[in-house]
């Protein structure tokens, strides 16, 4: 009965904790391609914008496997694929469609 009872608390705050932790790495996912941007800007020598497949490529070093997707970047967190949307614009209205297209402005992931 005292395990019942222990359960009924724990496993709620088990499940909250997975929807908080994957909050959290969508969070760091989309902050980790926004920054691939500033530095893939940064680096190169006349401050040329990247295509979306460079970028992918930039985003690929770290913890997350990134592609060039229909609209944007596509990453998998735990088996699941989630879009960051990548724009042609610094305002962040046109949506990179193709993969040779260049990168201005990164979105959250969706």
């Amino acid at each position: 009965m005292i395990l019942g009872i222990l359960a009924s608390i724990a496993i709620p705050k088990y499940v909250d904790l997975s929807t908080v932790a994957l909050t959290a790495a969508k969070k760091a996912i989309s902050g980790a391609a926004k920054s691939a941007l500033v530095i893939s800007i940064a680096e190169d020598p006349i401050g040329v914008y990247p295509t979306i497949t460079s970028l992918a490529a930039n985003l690929q070093g770290s913890v997350v496997s990134a592609q060039p997707g229909a609209e944007g970047l596509q990453v998998a967190i735990d088996g699941t694929s989630y879009n960051i949307p990548t724009y042609s614009d610094t305002i962040c209205n046109y949506t990179v469609t193709v993969g040779t297209d260049t990168v201005k402005c990164v979105g959250d992931i969706v």
